[in-house]
């Protein structure tokens, strides 16, 4: 019996981790620009996910005084192991979800410099 409950507590936890992952998925998510000059934090970088058939499209929009800047977007494929995250098709970018503390971390990897950047965004 007790193995039983253990199993079921561990079925719990994982639908609940996934439920919370695609809820996530459904906020925006803002940081500054790097090396952000403009007095008072007037630029941001959102991103926002949205579904695209069976897949998602991220956009990740650029704000300099709330006027945007420039945008780019890629579609990506749910994937959820030990949390939700977003795969780029194609290419290189993660959209991992941190859902308790309403950040989103999104790697990716440089084919020019040869590196792998992360970067934290947080709930709006």
């Amino acid at each position: 019996m007790t193995m039983v409950r253990g199993l079921l507590s561990i079925a719990y936890r994982y639908c609940k981790q996934h439920e919370e992952s695609i809820a996530a998925m459904g906020l925006l998510y803002r940081r500054p620009w790097p090396g952000d000059t403009v007095a008072n934090g007037h630029t941001s970088i959102v991103i926002q996910i949205t579904p695209y058939g069976s897949l998602y499209k991220v956009s990740q929009k650029y704000y300099l005084f709330n006027e945007l800047q420039r945008e780019n977007t890629w579609v990506a494929t749910y994937g959820w192991h030990s949390n939700g995250h977003l795969m780029e098709i194609g290419g290189y970018r993660y959209c991992i979800f941190d859902p308790k503390q309403r950040l989103l971390y999104l790697e990716s990897f440089d084919d020019d410099a040869c590196e792998k950047k992360v970067e934290i965004y947080t709930a709006i």
